[in-house]
């Protein structure tokens, strides 16, 4: 398979914009930088100068260190049932998130009558999309469970709770107090 040629401002760009890593090897006279995306390869040449370019001194002084010559990696991604990418795995073989967009969490302080049950929601509807649920009790007495009947679980006072529900499974929350009570949620997809 013969590489993609970009430049140096292509590939550093694509490398981000793809959450792909860099990897190079050298001889006496080129830096042959790489990235693998799949069965793509694209490659930047890089002649070493004795009077440095502006491209051979970004990639000597800002990347060159940091790219695990050792092994080879191919860029990895996890993707999502959606299709998009959500995390990558760099050089180093760790994963790392990557954030797609801006996906609208919502929270809100909501108060709960003595003695009542009620669903964690922030708003009138579920989010749609909805993949956690954030709880915080603000007061003492709560429990929370999956049905407005049976709140089997404690929420402790200050306990922040991060569950994976999505949107089509209901969670309550129960007063088991006297006086009314506060509670923090929170939705994110």
């Amino acid at each position: 398979m013969t590489p993609i040629g970009l430049t140096w401002t292509q590939i550093k760009a694509f490398s981000v914009s793809r959450g792909l890593p860099m990897m190079y090897f050298e001889d006496n006279n080129h830096y042959f930088i790489l990235i693998a995306d799949g069965t793509l390869v694209f490659e930047v040449r890089l002649r070493k100068e004795s009077t440095r370019t502006p491209d051979q001194i970004d990639f000597e002084d800002n990347f060159k260190d940091d790219i695990d010559t050792d092994q080879i990696p191919i860029g990895t991604k996890l993707v999502g049932s959606d299709g998009k990418s959500c995390a990558k795995v760099n050089a180093n073989q760790e994963i790392t998130t990557v954030d797609i967009s801006n996906n609208g969490g919502k929270d809100n302080i909501i108060t709960v009558p003595a003695e009542t049950t009620v669903e964690l929601k922030v708003e009138a509807s579920v989010k749609p999309l909805r993949k956690y649920i954030l709880v915080q009790a603000k007061d003492k007495s709560f429990t929370w469970g999956f049905s407005n009947i049976t709140t089997s679980f404690d929420a402790f006072k200050t306990q922040f709770l991060a569950l994976p529900i999505g949107a089509g499974t209901s969670i309550f929350i129960r007063n088991n107090a006297l006086i009314q009570g506060n509670i923090a949620i929170g939705e994110m997809s």
